[in-house]
């Protein structure tokens, strides 16, 4: 079976804008367009590639929570506007599951 076709989603971001905003209407809007299907789907396939490759990291409800926390906090250190975009997509998909819910 062959893929779902979708039309192509375009925006413009402005880069110079604050990190933790600037790509707010783009999740938003393609959360409204597809749903959180996508990300879901793909979050699932790469948490299980990371537990499969890397059991001493990922194999453990503990072991992988201590690895995020580990690979977060040097995110925010080397790369604090990655981590404020990766803080804004998170707490974007945490507020669209909630209103997803029955």
């Amino acid at each position: 079976v062959p893929p779902p076709q979708h039309e192509l989603l375009r925006y413009t971001v402005d880069l110079d804008a604050d990190p933790s905003s600037r790509f707010m209407h783009v999740w938003d809007n393609f959360i409204e367009n597809r749903g959180l299907a996508p990300f879901r789907d793909t979050y699932r396939a790469w948490q299980l590639w990371l537990r499969s490759d890397f059991p001493d990291l990922f194999s453990t409800p503990e072991r992988t929570a201590a690895t995020q926390m580990a690979w977060l906090e040097a995110l925010r250190k080397a790369h604090p506007a990655a981590a404020a975009e990766l803080s804004a997509l998170s707490q974007t998909l945490q507020r669209h599951a909630v209103i997803e819910e029955p």
